[in-house]
Parts: C-alpha cells; sequence; structure tokens
C-alpha cells in the first residue's frame, strides 16, 4: 500500500477516535454571541458547509461576506459535532493537489485555504481543537510530500496552532499524536520554554538510521520527503544536503569527529551564541540572535543571558575570547530553520576569526546556532556548511 496512502488512513483514524469520544474530552468553549447585524447562511450538510466554505477562498481579505461567513460557519459546526471537521480534513487532499488559479503563483490551493482559515476566528474557536490540530498537521504533510516540495510557514500555522493548543492544554497536547517537532513547538508557545533538542546530548550510540529515524517522528514525514525538502532549491536555494547525501550519515560523522574532538556542540554552539550577541551589543538590540525570529522560544540577548554564555564558555568577556566577530551580514530574505514548526528564520551571515591563529576563520549563516546546538547538524556539502573540527579551533575549544 502506498506510504501517502497509510499516512493518510492514520489520520483519518486518529480524527475518528477524536470525534467519537475515544480521547480525553476537552473543555468546552462558550459559544460566541451571535450579531444580529447580518443573516446566517442556512448550511444542512458537512457537505454543503465544505461548499461554501471552498467558494469563500478567493474572497479578498476585509470583504463584507467574510464575517457572516465565518457566523454562519462557526454555527454549523456547534450544531453538528465533528461533521464539518471530517469534511476539512478530508478536503485537504483535495486542495493540495489542485493549481493556483493565478498560474503566477507557485503555491497550491493549500495556500487559499490558510489565508482565508486563520480569518474565520469564530469557525475556529466552534470546531474541536484537536481535529483542527490534527488538520494543521496533514497540511503540513501535504506541503512537504508536494511536487515542488514547498512548506508553507504560514502565519495560520501559528496564529491556528496556538490557538487550538491553548484551547486543548499542554496535558491533553501530549496525548494527540502529532509530529514530535509541532507538539514541541506549541508546547513551548504555552509555556515560553526555549525549543528542547531534537537528538540527545550523546550520540556514540546510535547509528545514521537512528538518528533518521528521530527526525522521522520529529517532522511527522519520511526521512526520503525530509532529506527532499533539504536539497538546494526547496526549503532553501542554497540547500542544506547535496543531492545523494543522507542527513543521519552527515550528521553521524560530525558528531564522531565532534566527539574524537572531546568538543560537545552545546559548548560549540554556545560561543558561536555568545560571540553573535557580543556583536550586536545586547544593550542595544534585546531579540533573539541577529535578525532572528523564533516565534517557538526565544533565546534573550539580555545582559543576563550574554552573563550566563560567558560564565558556561569560562571567558570574563569579550575581551577575554579566543575568537572575534569580524562581520555580520545581513541579507534582505530570510532563510527558514527546516526544522521547527511553525517560524524560525536568519537573515544574517558571519565571519568569525581566532585571535590564536588569524589565518583561521569560519563563515556560516546565524540559524547555525539552533541547528548545531538542537540537531548537531553543520549542514551537508553546501555553502553554508561550517566545518566543526575547523569551528571547534576558531572559537577556542582546541589548541
Amino acid at each position: 500500500m502506498p506510504s501517502a496512502l497509510i499516512a493518510w488512513m492514520r489520520i483519518k483514524e486518529r480524527l475518528n477516535a477524536v470525534l467519537h469520544g475515544k480521547q480525553a474530552t476537552v473543555p468546552s468553549t462558550p459559544a460566541v454571541k451571535e450579531q444580529p447585524s447580518a443573516p446566517l447562511r442556512e448550511l444542512s450538510s458537512a457537505e454543503d458547509a465544505w461548499a461554501f466554505f471552498c467558494s469563500l477562498l478567493g474572497l479578498p481579505d476585509g470583504m463584507e461576506e467574510q464575517d457572516p461567513a465565518d457566523r454562519s460557519l462557526a454555527a454549523f459546526a456547534r450544531a453538528h459535532p465533528g461533521a464539518f471537521e471530517q469534511r476539512l480534513l478530508a478536503g485537504l487532499s483535495e486542495l493540495a493537489q489542485r493549481a493556483r488559479p493565478d498560474p503566477r503563483y507557485r503555491e497550491s490551493e493549500l495556500e487559499y485555504f490558510l489565508d482565508r482559515f486563520r480569518y474565520f476566528r469564530q469557525t475556529m474557536e466552534a470546531i474541536d481543537p484537536r481535529a483542527g490540530l490534527l488538520m494543521l498537521a496533514e497540511v503540513h504533510r501535504c506541503h512537504c510530500t508536494s511536487e515542488d516540495g514547498f512548506l508553507s510557514l504560514h502565519t495560520a500555522y501559528r496564529e491556528g496552532g496556538e490557538l487550538f493548543a491553548r484551547r486543548l492544554g499542554v496535558e491533553l497536547l501530549d496525548t494527540l499524536e502529532l509530529p514530535g517537532g509541532m507538539r514541541d513547538a506549541l508546547r513551548c508557545r504555552i509555556t515560553g520554554d526555549l525549543l528542547p533538542d531534537i537528538l540527545p546530548a550523546r550520540l556514540d550510540g546510535l547509528s545514521p538510521d537512528d538518528i533518521a529515524a528521530i527526525f522521522e517522528d520529529h517532522a511527522g514525514l519520511s526521512i526520503a520527503a525530509l532529506e527532499q525538502r533539504l536539497l538546494p532549491d526547496q526549503a532553501s536555494v542554497e540547500g542544506f544536503l547535496a543531492p545523494g547525501e543522507r542527513l543521519g550519515e552527515v550528521i553521524a560523522a560530525d558528531a564522531r569527529r565532534l566527539r574524537e574532538l572531546g568538543v560537545s556542540r552545546h559548548a560549540l554552539a554556545d560561543r558561536l551564541e555568545l560571540g553573535l550577541l557580543w556583536h550586536e551589543r545586547p544593550s542595544e538590540r534585546l531579540a533573539a540572535l541577529p535578525e532572528t525570529s523564533d516565534d517557538f522560544g526565544r533565546f534573550s540577548a539580555s545582559a543576563a543571558r550574554v552573563a550566563e554564555l560567558a560564565r558556561n564558555a569560562g571567558l570574563e568577556g569579550e575581551d577575554d575570547a579566543p575568537f572575534e566577530v569580524q562581520q555580520v551580514i545581513f541579507s534582505k530574505g530570510f532563510q527558514e530553520d527546516p526544522f521547527v514548526w511553525g517560524r524560525h528564520r536568519a537573515s544574517g551571515n558571519f565571519i568569525i576569526r581566532s585571535r590564536r591563529h588569524p589565518h583561521l576563520r569560519i563563515t556560516g549563516s546565524t540559524l547555525a546556532v539552533p541547528l548545531i546546538r538542537r540537531a548537531c547538524f553543520f549542514e551537508g556539502s553546501v555553502s553554508y556548511r561550517i566545518d566543526p573540527e575547523l569551528a571547534a579551533r576558531v572559537l577556542g575549544l582546541v589548541a
């Protein structure tokens, strides 16, 4: 049986379990008081509600039809628990295969779906939050396995995901069979915690296949689909892996070299982050990493964060460091973290020089900090790869 069909059947099974009371109940959300200003559309069936929703996909934002349409769909969802949710989920695969009406755009009609759905706030409040999260997980899977491999990091992922997750609560969130990365991101959005590591601190007992299996669970995709996204002209122009490279093999090889050097990836990432924060002068820029937007758990560039990193690195101050950030160049575009559900983007490229060995330098993207810290991923044979041994020497972790 094709893997895509198996995945779809599992999604349907999980949704049926949710909607037919086989999982813990969710506290009910008070019904939104309907406004008498505009008549509601009479929707007699889930098919009717779906057709009505699809007819609204092309409406410009702010159209007068939007509010009564939202109230009409919300009223149907409350009156027929589970029916609209099931039809929404079934319709996602249809939308994923349909080209956008305007040929100038690359995205499928899932883009229209996401763009329209996030404005239907009353409908989002009316449907079962567990079904809503499964729906967003399926949108994610459809995008990641589409022909062009393009994944929209649309505002609806964050707004919709957070709304559903907050309604559900952290305890019930952990009971849903969601991709690990999605569950981690939403939990951190609720609690304010930092995103956890994808891989354990020690990788010496893991084979490349073991590493690949962890990433499959984290992304909710097959390793083949994930690796396809990491190639050039997919999730990024330059790519994170070169054609023919395997994610587990690349990470295992770099982890092995760090182990031989006696260097931990966390110590390396801490020094890299510290250098970038020193360069940015945290008193002037209270953000995450330079030009980095992480909506699901922030690295604070506060004085306390800098002090913590310096203490961990055993460095008293910037002048005491065995390295210096020579330059951080910012571009107009952004690079998204391929392992974060939601949005985590960076636009800075750095040059760091060793003070002990001035001829040694490393260059890379500011996105390297979370990639190295969370996944021991220095990238494959692509332009933004950072050699782990050279980085350890430049940052003063080895002589």
